[in-house]
């Protein structure tokens, strides 16, 4: 299949009305930031909707005293969750930004060796771009539908350990995909097949690679979702 060309970034549709927090046009970098939700109240916190793993798997609450989202997970799988934004077409140029941790003293060796935290863009059934950053490892991983093959990862300094906040940032625009860990760039590719990844959402949130009683606690801090700078 031929590459897809797509030169125009797509407008985000707010499935929210009325949105508290709803970012102010704020430019930063190469993006403009069209929602930003720091967790500052109960009411953002419920703007943010689980996808797919269903409430046995993942568990998450409000944590109001440090104004975060707390997510309990268990098994193998992603947590996924999802802001109250999305494209209005195929392959948007969008990007997604999220800041957490895992609490450093509630989980097995095993379990936090196997513990990561993930951004996707494009997202949509099978179909996404994603970055995976393993704290304990100190290494980060890119994927496209699912597959690591050919795509950049391993280990890297910038990813701060099991502890400490971590903060993922992944773009995707036209077939070129960039990925970015606590402000330094560590990984990017060009798809000579973007028409294949055509989902309209960005999705964040933990995971865990090997299948195991209980995850470590993970807590997240921030999610921003953004557009090219026109």
């Amino acid at each position: 299949m031929s590459p897809k060309s797509h030169t125009s970034r797509s407008r985000l549709v707010v499935t929210i009305v009325a949105l508290a927090s709803l970012a102010v046009a704020a430019t930063a970098g190469a993006a403009v930031y069209v929602y930003s939700n720091g967790f500052g109240s109960h009411g953002a916190y419920k703007q943010i909707k689980q996808i797919g793993a269903g409430k046995k798997a993942c568990q998450e609450k409000y944590v109001g005293g440090s104004n975060k989202m707390s997510v309990t997970y268990k098994n193998k799988r992603f947590c996924s969750y999802k802001p109250p934004v999305e494209a209005d077409s195929d392959q948007p140029d969008h990007e997604v930004i999220m800041t957490a941790k895992f609490k450093r003293n509630n989980a097995t060796k095993r379990a936090k060796k196997a513990a990561y935290l993930a951004v996707r863009v494009r997202a949509g059934g099978a179909s996404s771009y994603e970055l995976q950053v393993h704290p304990v490892k100190r290494t980060f991983v890119m994927l496209r539908n699912g597959q690591a093959a050919g795509l950049p990862g391993g280990e890297t300094n910038a990813v701060k350990p099991l502890g400490k906040d971590n903060t993922l940032r992944l773009r995707s625009i036209n077939s070129q995909v960039t990925a970015f860990v606590n402000g330094e760039r560590v990984g990017n590719f060009v798809d000579p097949n973007p028409n294949q990844v055509t989902g309209r959402r960005v999705n964040f949130g933990p995971g865990f690679s090997q299948d195991v009683p209980r995850g470590p606690i993970a807590f997240i801090g921030r999610v921003q979702v953004g557009v090219p700078n026109p």
